[in-house]
């Protein structure tokens, strides 16, 4: 598997999501939308359960404790039974009861809740459907029903979908880093723009920028499916399925690039791999690229706008490691080792230009 450092939880953060949850079971029942966003916000970290448990714990409504067992489809029988049993628990009058009956309630309920949540639980014959999303400057790794994990980087999003015959994940936007549970009776399909990529337990990343996609294999082997809009006369005789669609393997240090209408597929150097990867640590890896490629990249992890204003400077070769989203030292870097400098002309605006030569 590839190495990669993810930031450290900010647990104070948890703790105000899960009070504002508190307070929103409070004020009455959740919204279908406000459901399923729990049921998100709870698969995403055990420390979020842990939270919203210890919270609940200090509430003694009893309407809390009970919505909290109402979000969640009990359709087993004797999920149902256990369910009917703790409503009809009885809070003994002893001093401290109503704090610790509240605590073993909420974490009766929460337990049967997580058990057969259908977003928790991959369950056979029964679809799942979930959707992740990051902002713009933002990562996430989540761990799916499967076991299998998905990385996402700034401002990406996917909708998965898992029966109980395949697991499909369709990435609408963004960059996704896939470390696929191995189950070959129930293929990993990933689609992103005219094509998919099946695995069975291998590592890859897929990025789609603009109308192209960009997919790199870091362990084991993949299988790229695409739907080419290409001619008769120029299809290959000798490839797999009908004039539009070809099936190519990927194999480890392999990536292809399609857009619907052409494919390419290249084998890179660990360097490559390494600099291609160096977001799974927060980094941006630049060896040589332009300074035009260079701030098209780092304007991906900010809401802030770096332009070239200066066309002279656009074919500056630039190297060395950024801190994604650091946007203060990327411009003094740029600015100290480049002789590039910058004007902030607001508070989202940044214009790059030469700098003046000193005499």
């Amino acid at each position: 598997m590839s190495k990669r450092l993810l930031p450290f939880p900010d647990t104070s953060r948890i703790s105000q999501e899960a009070s504002l949850w508190i307070a929103k079971l409070d004020g009455g029942e959740l919204s279908e939308s406000d459901s399923r966003s729990l049921h998100t916000w709870l698969q995403a970290d055990d420390r979020h359960r842990d939270a919203l448990l210890e919270i609940a714990g200090t509430f003694d409504e009893t309407d809390v404790l009970l919505e909290l067992a109402t979000l969640f489809p009990l359709q087993k029988p004797s999920a149902q039974t256990l369910f009917q049993k703790l409503r009809q628990i009885k809070i003994p009058a002893l001093p401290g009861a109503p704090l610790a009956a509240a605590v073993v309630l909420v974490c009766s309920l929460l337990t049967v809740a997580l058990i057969f949540n259908p977003l928790d639980q991959d369950r056979a014959g029964e679809k799942l459907n979930i959707a992740y999303q990051t902002a713009i400057g933002e990562q996430a790794s989540y761990t799916l029903v499967d076991n299998s994990t998905v990385f996402l980087n700034t401002d990406s999003q996917i909708i998965i979908e898992f029966t109980d015959t395949f697991r499909r994940v369709n990435l609408t936007q963004g960059e996704v880093h896939f470390e696929v549970e191995s189950n070959p009776n129930r293929p990993f399909i990933v689609q992103a723009g005219a094509g998919s990529i099946r695995a069975v337990g291998t590592a890859f990343s897929v990025r789609v920028i603009s109308e192209s996609v960009d997919v790199t294999v870091t362990e084991g082997r993949v299988e790229l499916i695409t739907d080419l809009q290409v001619n008769p006369a120029e299809t290959d005789d000798n490839a797999m399925g009908d004039n539009k669609t070809q099936h190519i393997f990927l194999g480890v240090g392999e990536t292809s690039q399609y857009d619907g209408k052409k494919q390419s597929i290249e084998t890179m150097t660990q360097t490559q791999i390494d600099q291609k990867l160096a977001w799974h640590s927060g980094m941006l890896l630049f060896e040589g690229e332009s300074l035009a490629h260079v701030v098209s990249e780092i304007n991906r992890y900010t809401l802030e706008d770096i332009v070239i204003a200066d066309a002279a400077i656009g074919d500056i070769r630039v190297g060395g490691y950024f801190k994604s989203g650091d946007i203060e030292a990327t411009i003094k870097t740029l600015e100290e080792n480049f002789n590039i400098k910058a004007d902030r002309v607001s508070s989202k605006l940044i214009y790059l230009s030469a700098a003046a030569a000193e005499e």
